[in-house]
This record gives structure tokens, sequence and C-alpha cells, in this order.
């Protein structure tokens, strides 16, 4: 009797652990239908991001240039829209013309039949009043080359796999992170959820496990920065080549010694980021899940530069788009990112803007009046007169909040 348990234990164990071992893996046919996105026969996979288009129903003409340009100078294989399609001054509009901004600015994606992904900005936020996020994002479901999933977080959290070139494995996967509207708690921007952070643990997890226990190389894509950003800057009081957080009235300027990808790299105004006194987890839980190989944000519209941060992840901005809101003239831009499926993580990086594309000099648009970049210049003027009283006073405002 015990030999007969022993055995019947023994050809239990082997069984489950045979089950295990092959649990993980899954086949090209399991794989198959999961996901829109695929390789190239190359092995080289491209994708177009673009932030902050930030208009109206019927949009300035030379934002829709700027996009209809770029893609077909590119030829990419995927669009992302990383938040702020809806212009903060849309007064009086109603969920048509929200609607049909959606529509218009995403035209020249649809008409070149290029699969799209987007996710939404504060402004968009803004806006739910009028039509909710989930009709937003319905308007958008609805245009012919829109793949964004049913089954995310919410209507602006979700992921999308892509397939290796022989159809076998996730060679790489895209995260699109809502990352919501100010903080009414504590001021500044809110960035993600807790449930969105356990989300994303969750199907990291799951994916890493359909891939036979590696984890799959992901990007992340989202509007708001993680306050991580501020990794790449450090205080100065060289008021000539810096730029002012208006949360701190304190001035920054890069680092010397940080570590900059080439390209056109440029910080005209200080990042609004995650409020920097409140955790929300993401950036810790990239470092924990190991899969993050690029993120990428928004929202600053005269930032444009990427990084590597402490802890090894690769970060940073794309320039707004949009003509009908502030930006840094013929330098509104989109980012493109070119990867091999055999060293994701060495991904190529490059921005291409307005001028390039269209061969204009742009040397003046109305809106950079109204940008951040005219704030630091007339601060500038003034720090420089009154620099170390206020000084003196956020000193005072510190010590006092400290004790």
């Amino acid at each position: 009797m015990k030999k007969t348990l022993r055995r019947f234990m023994s050809v239990l164990l082997t069984a489950l652990l045979v089950c295990a071992c092959l649990a993980p893996c899954a086949s090209a046919a399991d794989l198959a239908g999961t996901t829109p996105l695929q390789f190239n026969a190359d092995g080289k996979f491209k994708i177009c991001m673009f932030n902050d288009l930030q208009d109206k129903a019927n949009p300035d003409k030379r934002t829709l240039e700027l996009v209809g340009a770029v893609l077909d100078q590119e030829q990419p294989d995927l669009v992302v829209i990383a938040g702020d399609t809806i212009n903060d001054a849309y007064a009086g509009a109603t969920a048509e013309d929200i609607a049909n901004t959606y529509k218009n600015l995403f035209a020249p994606i649809v008409e070149r039949d290029i699969p799209f992904l987007m996710t939404f900005g504060n402004h968009d936020h803004d806006k739910i009043g009028t039509l909710s996020l989930e009709g937003q994002m319905d308007v958008c479901k609805s245009m012919s080359s829109c793949i964004v999933p049913d089954d995310g977080c919410d209507p602006g959290t979700y992921n999308v796999p892509v397939l290796n070139s022989a159809g076998t494995a996730y060679a790489l996967n895209v995260y699109m992170m809502d990352t919501g509207n100010k903080n009414e708690e504590v001021g500044g921007y809110r960035g993600v959820l807790p449930e969105q952070v356990e989300w994303y643990k969750a199907k990291s997890d799951e994916l890493k496990a359909i891939n036979g226990g590696e984890v799959v190389p992901s990007f992340v894509f989202q509007h708001i920065p993680v306050k991580e950003i501020y990794q790449f800057l450090e205080r100065t009081e060289d008021y000539d080549n810096a730029f002012i957080n208006l949360d701190e009235f304190r001035w920054y300027k890069f680092k010397e010694d940080m570590t900059l990808l080439p390209g056109d790299n440029f910080c005209l105004e200080a990042p609004c980021s995650e409020k920097q006194t409140v955790t929300t987890g993401q950036y810790e839980a990239w470092l924990e899940k190991g899969d993050i190989i690029g993120a990428y944000f928004g929202h600053d519209h005269i930032n444009n530069f990427v990084g590597i941060t402490n802890e090894g992840i690769q970060m940073g901005y794309n320039a707004g788009g949009g003509f009908a809101t502030y930006g840094n003239g013929g330098k509104r831009s989109a980012r493109i990112f070119v990867i091999d499926e055999n060293a994701p993580a060495d991904y190529e990086t490059y921005n291409v803007n307005y001028d390039q594309v269209t061969g204009s000099e742009t040397a003046f648009v109305f809106m950079d009046l109204v940008s951040l970049n005219t704030v630091n210049v007339v601060l500038r003027m003034i720090y420089k007169v009154f620099g170390p009283l206020f000084e003196v006073l956020m000193d005072a405002v510190e010590t006092i909040a400290a004790a």
C-alpha cells in the first residue's frame, strides 16, 4: 500500500511539474488573433507619438499639416496620442463639438489607415461634464484604424502587445496610461491611481507568464510625467539659464552630469509632473517589474528631451504638436521610435518637427506669447532685481513648513 501511494504521489508530482513548465509557454496558435500588431518581416517596428494637439472642431491647418507630413515621411506601424486632444479654452463646446475635434484631428491617421492608440490628458478630463471619458473613447473607437481594446483598467488605461515577425511570441508591449487631472486635495496634478498601478503589475505578470517567464519589453505613454523626471534637473540661482517651477517659485536647470540621449534636447519650462509630495507608486512599480524600456510624456509643450534615470529607466518628452495652444514655434513635433525585435531595449528615438517636414522656417506663432517660456523671460528680469529677497522668503516658508 505504501509503495502504491509513493508511486501515485511520484506520478502526480511529475505531472504537476510538467504542467508548471508548459503552462507559461504560449504557441503561435494561442497568440493568433490576440493583438493586431506585429513586427515587420525585417524585424523592425516603428511608433510615432503625438501629444497636446489641443484644438477645436475646426483645427488649425498647421497642426493637421504636421500630422500628415510626419506620417507620410516616417510611415509608422503605430501612432500613439498621449493626451490633451481637446483645447483647454473650448468654452461652450457641445458633445458633438468634442466628437468632431477627435474625428478631425485624427483624420490624417485614419485616412492613411495607420493603427492608433490614444489616452487622455487633463484638458480632455476638463470636458467630461459635456462628454464623458467613455463617450470620448467611443468616438475614437468608431474610427476605422483605432485599435484601443475593450478590456483595459479604465477607458484610457490599457495595453496592446506586439507579436514578433514570426508570430510566435510577444516581442514588445505598449501601455497607455490615463494620468487624470488636478489633485484636488493637495494641488498640482494627480498622476495615476493605486488601482492603475495594481492593474499594471498584474498585466506585467500576465505577459511574463505568457512569455515563458521572461518580461515583455514595454513602453509607457502617458500625459503627466512622473515626478522622477526631476532627476534630470537641479536647483539653480543662475536665472539666465533656468526655468521656474511656479508651485515652488524655485529655479531649475539641467544637471550638468545627466545622461541625455543624442538629439534636439531642450527644456524651456519646469516639468509639471505629478505632485512631488505624493507617492503614486508608479515609478517604483516599473522598477519592481523590470519591463519598462521607455516612458514618454506630453503635457509640458516646450520640453523635448530624453534621459536615463539613476535606476536605468529611459524616459522623456515629446514637445506639443498643436498650433492652437502654446508651443516652441516650428519645433512642434512628433517623437519617433524604431524598435528591433532582437534588441528592443536598444531602440532608436528621435524627433521630427514642423519646420523639418514642411520645409518651413516658422518665425512667429501668436499662441507662443502665452507660453511658460514667456513667463520665464519676465520673471528672470524681476529676479535679477528682487531674486535674493525671493530666495530668503522661500527659505523661510520651507523652514516653517518643515517645523
